[in-house]
């Protein structure tokens, strides 16, 4: 579809100004650059790709969740007071937007359902925190922008896939993997220098087709995906169905597991990932980052705090949006003492490849994770007893609650 805005460009001269726009944000002198949201100058809102129900993509607004007021869940109410709330269609499964509505408040019901998988459960009394909306006239798919998703570009093995516009935007965010014919997705990229590009979609393979578990398979309720996770970094192509028995590993034995009704599928071949470098831009405190690989270049979503020495994404917290840890771990309360009076605050790390290590806690707000705890740790037992407790992964203490002002907001 690039050569249609192209052409449009062309005819309509140099001065077309699409109705699109990144929005971008100040991050302590430093512009970021969403690699999520537009601005739409028509409506001057943000918005984003969603697909709809005719099967086009179009910058949508951020929606809000839907609850019902009655037990067949046809009349719809909004989980908030301003934006947009959405009517969905489902076909084969699959839920996309069909309209959208914007919202006005509302007094809470004094009852509500909610709808999940085609049944309507409830009824359920509101929470003082909740917010309602009623939603307005239905705006079709012609309010909003459509967005064109481009072919391959570039010649290497990983190309980028942009979104464009009939009016001329033209958006670098996604890669294409041009060995293994799919879109791959950059993940667990965080704190790392580079980043594997994976398969879409993969299911894990964690059965097996003998009794020694020893011949990795997959299982699942519908069709096969093509590709089967074997570990961090590691896939695999899918093969042909098969009416085999199967079996699971656990605890140093292979079990028969019984699946009725789902479908088997041996794991074949395995392939070799493409990788992306993240390269860090600027000499400031925060540091936008692309994701490179050869001609390919689009934006990370993450940046690096120079202060922090860690990766941080936007995220509204107590204010504006601030760049805030990637990651965290939740703190878990365990008693320094076999009376279990005195209390200590412990984050519990799982060390693994596939993740790089954590750096940040959370509780109600965000604390540095320290060194390793080496002392004794205990936790209520019942009849009032308190026992040794050694948590299942790698204890660390933790730092005070830090500041909000560690964290640099977006203006």
């Amino acid at each position: 579809m690039r050569w249609i805005w192209l052409a449009l460009l062309v005819a309509c001269g140099d001065n077309v100004v699409p109705r699109l726009e990144p929005v971008t944000y100040d991050l302590a002198g430093t512009t970021y650059e969403s690699p999520i949201f537009f601005h739409d100058r028509a409506r001057d809102e943000k918005c984003l790709a969603v697909p709809w129900a005719d099967g086009a993509t179009y910058c949508t607004p951020v929606l809000l969740p839907v609850a019902f007021l009655d037990d067949a869940c046809s009349e719809p109410v909004a989980l908030g007071t301003t934006g947009y709330a959405p009517t969905m269609f489902v076909l084969g499964g699959k839920r996309t937007v069909r309209r959208v509505h914007p919202v006005t408040p509302r007094a809470a019901p004094a009852q509500y359902w909610t709808s999940a998988n085609g049944t309507c459960t409830g009824p359920f009394t509101p929470t003082a925190d909740m917010m309602w909306g009623d939603l307005g006239d239905e705006l079709d798919e012609s309010a909003f922008v459509r967005l064109y998703r481009s072919a391959p570009e570039g010649r290497d093995r990983l190309q980028v896939i942009a979104y464009n516009t009939l009016d001329g935007l033209h958006a670098p965010r996604f890669l294409h993997d041009r060995d293994l014919q799919v879109d791959c997705v950059l993940a667990d990229g965080r704190d790392r220098d580079r980043v594997a590009c994976r398969p879409p979609d993969a299911v894990e393979a964690a059965y097996f087709l003998d009794a020694s578990c020893t011949q990795p398979a997959i299982a699942v309720p519908g069709d096969a995906p093509p590709f089967a996770r074997l570990g961090c970094e590691s896939y695999a192509r899918v093969g042909t169905e098969v009416t085999s028995p199967l079996y699971t590993a656990a605890g140093g034995t292979c079990q028969p597991q019984d699946l009725p009704g789902w479908h088997v599928y041996p794991v074949g071949d395995p392939v070799e990932l493409a990788y992306a470098t993240r390269e860090r831009h600027g000499t400031g405190r925060i540091q936008p980052i692309d994701d490179v690989a050869g001609e390919a270049h689009i934006p990370d979503g993450l940046l690096y705090d120079a202060v922090l020495d860690a990766d941080c994404e936007l995220s509204p917290f107590d204010g504006p949006a601030r760049c805030l840890p990637a990651s965290t771990v939740p703190t878990t309360v365990y008693y320094a003492d076999e009376g279990c009076t005195t209390e200590r605050d412990i984050a519990v790390l799982f060390t693994t490849a596939c993740h790089a290590a954590e750096r940040f806690a959370y509780d109600t707000g965000f604390r540095a994770i320290g060194p390793v705890v080496t002392d004794p740790l205990y936790v209520p037992s019942t009849g009032d007893r308190c026992m040794l407790q050694p948590p299942a992964g790698e204890p660390h203490d933790v730092g005070p609650e830090l500041p909000l002002d560690t964290f640099v907001p977006a203006l």
